[in-house]
Order: structure tokens, then C-alpha cells, then sequence
């Protein structure tokens, strides 16, 4: 087996998700342990994932760190480079309510909606130079009013389900991602020239 996975997903029902992801999905099943319910699957990247039932204990023994723990109602993303011939996978297996959504910057996703009401995301990236990176950066506080101009309060708490983030709450989301990632930006304009990670 690969070297233990980082990321794990908490599902109701373990077989459930294995068949879903395996015969559905395409992925590859690794391993299924029922004494401790768990099984690892190699997901559309390649990447091990551990799937973990109801009566799993301890999830974190399985895991390496960095350790990132889905629970039902998340999205999980892979990259793809052909969304169609994606969705036309899954339609000849039986999958009809995928759907191809336009993305930020070019970008396009198939969404493809599984047990748990987990959200499985292949996501096309169109590549950009680091310029054009920088411009869309530039321009976007500039989009972000535009967007938001002329909103009330209570608009801004509008969401498009139960259970997602509101237009204010993404707001904010992106304001504290921001400030977070200031410092980084700071240390790496101080110290031109070296390798940042």
C-alpha cells in the first residue's frame, strides 16, 4: 500500500461509499477492513484515501499529518483535464445529475453529487502565466465591490442551500484568507530572490 493517507472521509455507510466511488467513479480499491470499518481507495489523482463507517474509532491512527477529516456535505476536488469524456463516463454508468459549471478565471468543474450528500468535484484548470495571476489579484478587490454593490443586509445573507455559506460569511472568508496570507507575501517581497515555501 502507498504511504498512509492524509485525508479521510466520514461515511454513514462504508460498502455504500466503496461502491459508489469504485464502480461510479472509477477509483481503485486498495484495501477494506470491516473489523475496524475502514477501506483505502486511490482516488481519480492518484491520491489514498481513507474511508471510514460509522463505528470506525480513532481515525487519526490511520492518518498521517498533515491530517483533514470530511464529513458529510463536503466537496472533495480532483483535477481532470477532460470534463466531457468525465461526464460521459459516468452517464454510461448510470450518473445523469452531473453538471458542468464555468469557474473563477476560466476555470470549469464537474460536479457529480454522491452518498452522504458528499460533493465529488473534477475540476479543468486553465494554466496562467504568473502576470496574468497577478493582474486578476490586482483586479479583484475592484470585482468584489461591483458584485456586492447595492446589497442589502439581509441580502448578504442569502445562501444558495441550507447549510452553505452566506454571501456575507464568504466574504469575510475571503477577507481573513487575506490577511492570513499577507505575511507570507510580506516575507517573500523582503527575501527576493530565495526560495519561499
Amino acid at each position: 500500500m502507498p504511504n498512509r493517507p492524509t485525508m479521510a472521509l466520514s461515511v454513514s455507510d462504508l460498502p455504500t461509499t466503496i461502491e459508489f466511488c469504485v464502480d461510479k467513479l472509477g477509483f481503485a480499491m486498495i484495501d477494506h477492513l470491516p473489523y475496524a470499518d475502514i477501506a483505502h481507495i486511490l482516488d481519480a489523482d492518484g491520491d489514498l484515501l481513507l474511508f471510514a463507517g460509522p463505528n470506525a474509532k480513532d481515525i487519526t491512527q490511520y492518518l498521517d499529518p498533515p491530517r483533514f477529516i470530511s464529513k458529510p456535505g463536503d466537496t472533495i476536488s480532483f483535477a481532470e483535464s477532460d470534463l466531457e469524456a468525465r461526464n460521459a463516463i459516468l452517464v454510461s454508468k448510470g450518473i445523469n445529475d452531473a453538471c458542468i459549471e464555468d469557474g473563477f478565471l476560466g476555470n470549469s468543474k464537474l460536479s457529480v453529487p454522491g452518498p452522504d450528500n458528499y460533493t465529488f468535484a473534477f475540476l479543468k484548470r486553465v494554466p496562467h502565466t504568473p502576470e496574468e495571476v497577478l493582474v486578476q489579484y490586482e483586479e479583484a478587490p475592484q470585482k468584489l465591490e461591483r458584485v456586492l454593490e447595492g446589497l442589502s443586509e439581509s441580502a448578504l445573507d442569502l445562501a444558495t442551500a441550507t447549510g452553505q455559506w452566506s454571501i456575507r460569511k464568504i466574504v469575510h472568508h475571503l477577507a481573513e484568507s487575506e490577511s492570513l496570507f499577507m505575511m507570507q507575501i510580506k516575507t517573500a517581497l523582503a527575501d527576493s530572490g530565495t526560495l519561499y515555501i
